[in-house]
């Protein structure tokens, strides 16, 4: 089946294409990398907040935690202004990966999701759920 598809919508042909496209890149061994289980815990005497994103099956490439101190509410003239950081997670294992961040003393929530990387015979990105903390 072609993966493109440039006739109508309804067509058989596009219908196969689609069926292509999903079969793809949502099933089997070249599916997209799965959304990992993102844990964490947040240290109120240091200020630390350690996260962790666990895989079930996919070894990715790499994965990177972006986070922002406390985010405008969706909205508000500032919510696309947001500064989002964004680091590297040590690999600790395959499907494990791992990171501690510093939380300034006048934050009072740090909102973070991790973005993964993996080449399953083409470049492939997913994210985790996206989660916020509450830090007083």
């Amino acid at each position: 089946p072609l993966l493109g598809v440039s006739v109508t919508p309804d067509s058989e042909e596009a219908k196969a294409s689609r069926i292509a496209f999903f079969s793809e890149f949502f099933l089997g061994e070249d599916a997209i990398l799965e959304k990992p289980d993102i844990q964490y815990r947040y240290d109120s005497e240091d200020r630390t907040l350690s996260v962790t994103v666990i895989f079930r099956e996919d070894a990715p490439k790499s994965v990177a935690l972006h986070y922002t101190f406390d985010r405008f509410t969706a909205g508000s003239v500032g919510y696309e202004y947001d500064v989002w950081e964004e680091q590297a997670m040590e690999k600790k294992n395959d499907r494990l990966w791992q990171l501690e961040v510093r939380v300034p003393d006048h934050v009072k929530t740090v909102s973070m999701l991790s973005f993964q990387e993996q080449d399953k015979g083409m470049t492939s990105y997913s994210s985790s759920n996206y989660i916020t903390v509450q830090t007083n």
